[in-house]
């Protein structure tokens, strides 16, 4: 689930990547995306499988 679609697109707060790597952007380049935590000021709804790309 996007961070968008949970309404936390823009929301302020930390995340934390466990991992990241590239992926084929399909034009020939390379994008870089990291997983992890991220955790929304006040705490609510953690998402532990978070995707920054």
């Amino acid at each position: 689930m996007g961070a968008s679609s949970m309404g936390w697109a823009g929301t302020p707060r930390v995340f934390t990547a466990r991992e990241c790597h590239l992926e084929s952007s399909g034009r020939g380049g390379k994008n870089t995306s990291c997983s992890g935590t991220f955790v929304p000021d006040g705490g609510t709804l953690t998402d532990g499988a978070a995707v920054l790309a």
